[in-house]
């Protein structure tokens, strides 16, 4: 090959490599609960959570396997979504720190959404767990369960924070 050949080729390997068909553009879904129901009174809460509680879709596929689904994400980072849910504000008193540790899609069983959330309010460490069963495995139906799920936190917390109280 001489070397005028060379830009040439470069060129045409530059051309087939952009011709690759565009990447899927994510969809993006709302789990905020539609129906309001009366918030239990909940101390200020401060939410958190670790790095594998992802914007993105989190599945359970196994009983020590997560995966992520990056083509379904959540419209905000699952501890912003959970201190809506309860109403978070760092006002003055004490505040409770939650630490969000599953905002999944659980496959294992019965296709539910799951949300827990760990905390220790003076009595140890406690963990408060919900979820609701999907209607099926779509991602519509799985963001119907998460937002049934965020609707019965803050009374399940409510409800452990009162028991620890005892």
């Amino acid at each position: 090959m001489t070397m005028r050949h060379g830009p040439l080729l470069c060129a045409l390997l530059a051309g087939c490599i952009s011709q690759s068909p565009p990447a899927p553009v994510p969809r993006w879904f709302d789990p905020t609960p539609t129906t309001a129901t009366a918030s239990p009174a909940l101390p200020p809460v401060r939410v958190g959570a670790p790095a594998f509680v992802r914007q993105e879709f989190v599945v359970r596929v196994g009983p020590r396997e997560l995966a992520i689904d990056e083509l379904h994400r959540w419209i905000a980072a699952p501890e912003r979504l959970v201190a809506q849910v309860l109403g978070a504000h760092a006002g003055g008193g004490n505040v409770l720190d939650l630490t969000v540790t599953r905002f999944e899609f659980d496959t294992t069983q019965a296709p539910r959404a799951v949300v827990e959330v760990a905390f220790d309010a003076g009595a140890g460490a406690r963990v408060v767990a919900v979820s609701a069963v999907a209607a099926g495995r779509e991602p519509e139906q799985v963001a119907a369960a998460m937002a049934d799920a965020l609707a019965k936190l803050p009374a399940a917390l409510a409800a452990a924070l009162a028991d620890g109280k005892r």
